[in-house]
C-alpha cells in the first residue's frame, strides 16, 4: 500500500521534475494554525510536503502553530521536534510552571517564563530575524487588543507570546507591553504571509478558539462574559495597568473576537490551499500532548488528499513565470 502511494506522488511530481528550470519560482507559505495539542498534526503535514518536495520560504504560525513552525525554520527537522515534545511531556514541564492564584499578583496559572526556558534549550538565543526560513509569530497586544506580527526578536519569547493562551499563561513580556495568545484575534495568519510575499499560501487549520477550548470552570467564566460582550466593549475600557489575573481576565473578554469563526474562515477562503487535518471537537484533545502519532496521522493524511491541488498550482504559477516552458 505505502509502495503504490508512493509511486502515486512521483507520477504527480514528473511534471515538475521534467519541466525547465525556473528562473523565479513561486515563493510558498506555510501557515500553521493554533490548536494547542491538536497542532502536533503540523507535523505531518510538514512531513508529506518534504516526502514531494516543498519547502516553505515563509512560515506564519499562532500559538501551536508558532511552536512547530518556528522550531521547523530554525532548522529542527520534524523527528527533532517530536523528540522535543516527548521530553517537554516526559519532565512534565507543566507541573514545574505551575502557580498558585492565593498570589494576588499571579497572572495565570502557569509561569511562561519556565516554557520559554525550556523552548532556549533548543533555540538558545537565536533571533527570528537570523533564521534560514522566514518566519512570523502572532500574538495579541493584552494593553489594546492588537495583533502583533513578529518578525524580529528572540525566538522562544516571541513563540510564548503567541502561545501564551489568557487565564492559563503568564502573559509575556516584550518591551513595555505584555503578549498573549494570538489566537484571541487571529488564528490563521494567511494576509500577513501575502505581505510578506508569498505567491502560494497553504494553510493548516487544526481549529483553535482559545477562550471557548478551555477547561470548563474557565470556560465558564468566559461564557458569562461573552454574554455582555458588546455591551461590555460599548460601555468599558481595557486595564492599561495589567496587575491580576482578573485584569487579564477582563482585558482577554474584551478583546476577544466573538466573530472569530467568520475570521477563520474567511482566512480559510484566501488562502490558495486549506489542509485541515482535524474535524472532532472534543476538548479533551487540546491537552493530550503526548498522542504525537495520534495526530501527527491526521496532518499526513489531510495533506495527502491536498497534494494534487497543491502540485497543480504550483505548476500554474511556473508557468505565469516562465517556467516548464
Amino acid at each position: 500500500m505505502k509502495i503504490m502511494k508512493k509511486l502515486s506522488i512521483c507520477l504527480m511530481l514528473l511534471p515538475v521534475f521534467f519541466s525547465s528550470p525556473c528562473i523565479s519560482k513561486p515563493r510558498i507559505a506555510l501557515v500553521l494554525s493554533g490548536g494547542a495539542a491538536k497542532g502536533l498534526a503540523h507535523l505531518g503535514v510538514l512531513e508529506q510536503l518534504e516526502e514531494i518536495g516543498i519547502h516553505p520560504d515563509i512560515i506564519v504560525g499562532t500559538s501551536m502553530g508558532a511552536i512547530i513552525g518556528g522550531a521547523y525554520s530554525e532548522g529542527m527537522s520534524v523527528e527533532e521536534i517530536k523528540e522535543a515534545v516527548n521530553i517537554f511531556t516526559k519532565e512534565d514541564q507543566f507541573s514545574k510552571a505551575k502557580l498558585s492564584l492565593l498570589d494576588k499578583n499571579v497572572l495565570g496559572l502557569y509561569d511562561s517564563r519556565v516554557i520559554i526556558g525550556f523552548i532556549k534549550r533548543y533555540s538558545d538565543d537565536r533571533r527570528i530575524e537570523d533564521m534560514p526560513i522566514k518566519f512570523v509569530a502572532i500574538a495579541t497586544n493584552l494593553k489594546d487588543g492588537k495583533v502583533e506580527y513578529f518578525t524580529r526578536g528572540d525566538l522562544a519569547t516571541c513563540i510564548m507570546a503567541s502561545s501564551a493562551v489568557p487565564g492559563i499563561f503568564t502573559p509575556v513580556k516584550i518591551g513595555g507591553d505584555l503578549y498573549c495568545d494570538g489566537g484571541l484575534i487571529e488564528n490563521l495568519g494567511v494576509e500577513i504571509a501575502r505581505r510578506m510575499g508569498a505567491d502560494l499560501v497553504i494553510a493548516s487549520d487544526v481549529g483553535w478558539h482559545p477562550l471557548t477550548d478551555l477547561p470548563k470552570w474557565l470556560n465558564d467564566i468566559f461564557s458569562y462574559l461573552k454574554k455582555s460582550y458588546y455591551d461590555i466593549r460599548k460601555r468599558e475600557k481595557p486595564k492599561k495597568e495589567i496587575t491580576s489575573y482578573f485584569d487579564v481576565l477582563y482585558n482577554a473578554s474584551i478583546f476577544w473576537n466573538v466573530e472569530q469563526e467568520f475570521t477563520d474562515k474567511k482566512n480559510d477562503d484566501h488562502a490558495d490551499v486549506v489542509i485541515t487535518p482535524i474535524d472532532e471537537n472534543n476538548p479533551l484533545y487540546y491537552t493530550a500532548f503526548e498522542k504525537i502519532g495520534y495526530f501527527e496521522t491526521f496532518g499526513i493524511k489531510a495533506t495527502e488528499k491536498a497534494i494534487p491541488d497543491i502540485l497543480k498550482k504550483i505548476e500554474t504559477l511556473e508557468n505565469k513565470k516562465g517556467c516548464g516552458k
